[in-house]
């Protein structure tokens, strides 16, 4: 495929490499910020029935997930907000597991878009509710795990301190 048939979708490939392992414009990649949690810090919470680190990271799989079965060209599937699927159980699972679903989720999503023309972009997606176009999927996507990065950062940076 020639570069000016995907350009904007060579551009998404960047950002999710940037989010994940490189170097985004507001800081930390999603990597650089996870090496810094234990396991036993990944289940802390800041208040009593909120999210811990494991979970928040849990849920970004999940949508990232909702991402991935849609690329392959699964339009039945939906998340219900504050459903099982938008927030799963990590009840059997290691903070090793839940590192290795958000990279095999990496893996997905780059080998998934590397073979899209851009034209992929405009695509409506059906069967999710109000209809919206794969574009506004993959930036909500991009914008979802800048959100919740910033949320774990912010643990981090308190249960860090907490330590102290």
């Amino acid at each position: 495929m020639s570069n000016s048939e995907n350009k904007q979708i060579q551009a998404l490939i960047r950002r999710f490499q940037a989010i994940y392992n490189g170097h985004p414009w507001y800081g930390t990649n999603i990597l650089s910020s996870l090496k810094q949690i234990t396991p036993e810090m990944s289940l802390q919470t800041l208040l009593p029935e909120k999210k811990n680190i494991a979970e928040i990271l849990k849920h970004i799989v999940a949508w990232r997930q909702f991402l991935i079965e849609h690329l392959q060209g699964n339009s039945s599937y939906r998340i219900e907000l504050n459903s099982e699927l938008d927030w799963p159980s990590i009840e059997d699972l290691s903070w090793h597991d839940l590192l290795e679903q958000l990279r095999e989720s990496q893996e997905q999503i780059l080998q998934l878009l590397s073979g899209q023309e851009d034209t992929l972009l405009k695509k409506t997606l059906s069967n999710v509710g109000e209809p919206y176009n794969f574009r506004y999927l993959i930036e909500g996507i991009l914008q979802h795990d800048a959100y919740h990065l910033g949320q774990i950062n912010l643990l981090v940076s308190y249960f860090v301190a907490q330590a102290k």
